[in-house]
């Protein structure tokens, strides 16, 4: 019988990456608290859905993405705010997904209450204790805009109207 080696099982359990961007995600799973030597912690699964701007994601491999698993671990008495006043993943996550304002007092039940939520978040790759190449989620980030499409059509819309009036007042002088 042969046993692979430590490097030999790193090298088969490395998976394909995702390239660095902003995805939409699913959070699918909030698993039991865990006790680490960062203290209490639940670990949430979120499923790759698409890009943030709604094209359908790949993996560096151009392989289709969708259905990806990533993991995040978040942290009750971590919901606070960092040294350089920008607020702590674990914030983020609850007032991103749940549509509340990030900078005002939030309210959650129980973490259950998250599973089914569209969240986006930066994916980047960065090397891992063991050496190897991960995908990280670097940031929660804002959804996009849904009115971005009314106001950009707006703003050409208007454009030309602009213009005419601009031109009718030059003629009435």
């Amino acid at each position: 019988m042969k046993i692979p080696s430590k490097k030999e099982l790193d090298e088969q359990t490395q998976f394909v990456l995702l390239p660095p961007e902003d995805y939409e995600l699913k959070i699918v799973e909030a698993q039991e608290e865990k006790e680490d030597t960062y203290g209490l912690g639940r670990t949430f699964v979120l499923e790759v859905v698409c890009y943030k701007d709604g094209g359908e994601s790949k993996d560096e491999e151009d392989n289709p993405s969708k259905g990806r698993k990533l993991f995040f671990t978040g942290r009750p008495n971590s919901m606070g705010y960092m040294r350089d006043g920008t607020p702590s993943k674990t914030r983020c996550l609850v007032a991103y997904s749940t549509g509340q304002d990030i900078d005002e007092k939030m309210e959650l039940e129980k973490w259950s209450q998250l599973i089914g939520k569209t969240i986006y978040a930066e994916i980047i790759q960065k090397e891992n204790q063991k050496g190897q190449t991960v995908n990280r989620i670097a940031r929660f980030v804002l959804p996009p805009r849904k009115d971005k499409e009314d106001d950009e059509s707006q703003i050409e819309d208007n454009t030309p109207l602009e213009e005419e009036s601009l031109q009718k007042d030059e003629v009435e002088e």
